[in-house]
């Protein structure tokens, strides 16, 4: 997914954890973050291949929140970032321009 997203016109990838630290820079997070940013979380680095259970995905609402799933019931919902990415070891922000569309 990840390789897809960054092959469309316009879009732009930003590192927010790699490795450091036992929880996400919410600093770091919110200088970098806009609403409708693509937030993808993986267990060994991204230019691995991170398929099923070692990668999550979420889409960034205002400050820290987050709209994903609950790997449990697979239901999207609305979470602070800390509550299911801290668990990630990299974690990467895309944003597409609307010129990608």
């Amino acid at each position: 997914m990840r390789n897809q997203l960054l092959s469309l016109p316009g879009s732009k990838e930003f590192n927010i954890r790699s490795g450091e630290g036992n929880e996400i820079d919410d600093a770091k997070l919110l200088r970098i973050s806009q609403p409708g940013d693509i937030l993808l979380a993986f267990k060994d680095p991204p230019t691995k291949s991170n398929s099923g259970p070692n990668a999550h995905c979420g889409v960034m609402g205002s400050g820290t929140q987050v709209y994903t799933n609950n790997w449990m019931d697979g239901v999207w919902t609305e979470v602070e970032i800390h509550q299911m990415f801290d668990y990630w070891t990299y974690i990467r922000l895309i944003r597409l321009s609307t010129n990608s569309f």
